[in-house]
């Protein structure tokens, strides 16, 4: 079978933050994955409504950050699992370690996903999210 490589790219902003003036941006993209080529792709439930409503209820710009006026951006690639568990949260590039934390604990907390399947057989697959720091 020849390889083909999938990337699906969503982007949404969200501002959800106890100022709010203050915003957390994100947006999530599949990680291309040479010799994968899934039948479905792994979603969060709600699709893309449903992340939005997750992190508008869940993210907060972190009180450090936000004293000290740090802004910045943080890409974080983790795997959906199997089962859907999100797992190998690593980060490509960070402006700063409280972002990293904050992205951790919002992909942690995030819930179990609907996995992508190949031949109705679950498959791990990876994402792409970058996370934008930026007061208002």
């Amino acid at each position: 079978m020849k390889p083909v490589f999938v990337v699906i790219f969503f982007v949404f902003g969200i501002g959800a933050l106890a100022n709010a003036q203050d915003m957390a941006k994100a947006s999530y993209q599949e990680v291309t994955q040479p010799h994968l080529q899934v039948d479905k792709q792994a979603m969060y439930p709600g699709g893309k409504k449903g992340i939005d409503l997750y992190i508008m209820q869940n993210i907060r710009y972190p009180q450090q950050a936000r004293e000290q006026r740090i802004e910045g951006k943080v890409y974080a690639k983790f795997t959906v699992g199997k089962k859907g568990k999100i797992t190998k949260i690593e980060f490509l590039q960070s402006d700063h370690p409280l972002f990293e934390k904050e992205a951790e604990r919002l992909l942690k907390g995030m819930g179990k996903w609907i996995p992508a399947y190949v031949d109705e057989q679950p498959v791990e697959v990876s994402y792409m999210y970058p996370f934008t720091f930026k007061l208002g």
